[in-house]
């Protein structure tokens, strides 16, 4: 199953929104993943707790591929500059993790 936690203060603007996702297996054998997204102005932040950020890629809804950058470490972002309804796809050293992205202008 899924958690999911949004998290919006006073002082963050509308343009700055911070979804946090915390996915768990539940007795399957899938890992567990920590995954925070945060989308700034024209950049998706990507903080990992555990693993190691490979690559991400961004699609639109048409399956057709925006965006993809190569990452390292805990800690990365992409860009992106358009607006509207997309898949992030993010690999890591032990997964591959997919969420719907909306974005705002």
């Amino acid at each position: 199953y899924y958690r999911v936690r949004v998290n919006y203060t006073a002082e963050q603007s509308l343009n700055s929104n911070t979804v946090s996702v915390n996915t768990s297996s539940n007795g399957m054998q899938s890992p567990e993943h920590d995954l925070e997204i945060a989308i700034r102005d024209n950049s998706i932040i990507l903080q990992s707790g555990s693993e190691r950020l490979k690559s991400a890629e961004i699609f639109n809804l048409q399956g057709k591929s925006i965006s993809r950058k190569q990452l390292s470490g805990l800690r990365d972002e992409i860009q992106i500059n358009a607006s509207g309804m997309f898949i992030l796809k993010v690999y890591t050293d032990k997964s591959e993790i997919i969420k719907k992205i909306i974005r705002t202008k």
